[in-house]
């Protein structure tokens, strides 16, 4: 995928997205593999919301984001956001977080996090992202209205 903001947004197509900074982090919890991609992969399609991972975060190359009709997200594009992430988290350069953008690829909210605990699923994050656009979809119509 494209590497520049640019690209970004245009990959988006309107759509918000859930940033994961370490998406290994978010297990299936015991379920079947395929059959909890399939459901990722639902619950980001229903919320009409894109999943989004930092290429530099992962180990071993690959992730669940691509398998859910997700991307990776490379320099420099990665740079801003996990920069931008890490200042809304007042964390480290190691802070694990989850990033909910907008279409603009402006932050709505951010979710910090410890690895080793349980997590909430990526089901959860893509449900909260969709009802989050839904709320802030009609405001946004009013002020632009023509």
């Amino acid at each position: 995928m494209g590497t520049s903001i640019a690209g970004l947004r245009h990959l988006l197509d309107g759509r918000w997205a859930v940033l994961f900074s370490h998406p290994d982090d978010f297990a299936c919890y015991g379920f079947e593999f395929d059959r909890w991609l399939e459901e990722v992969k639902q619950a980001f399609t229903a919320a009409e919301v894109r999943p989004l991972a930092l290429q530099s975060a992962l180990q071993g190359g690959c992730s669940w984001i691509s398998d859910v009709g997700g991307a990776l997200v490379g320099r420099p594009a990665g740079w801003l956001l996990g920069g931008l992430s890490r200042l809304l988290c007042s964390g480290d350069e190691k802070g694990r977080f989850v990033l909910m953008l907008d279409d603009l690829l402006w932050p709505r909210r951010t979710f910090r996090y410890e690895p080793g605990g349980r997590l909430p699923s990526p089901i959860e994050f893509a449900a909260a992202a969709g009802a989050l656009r839904r709320i802030r979809q009609p405001m946004i119509d009013v002020l632009y209205r023509k």
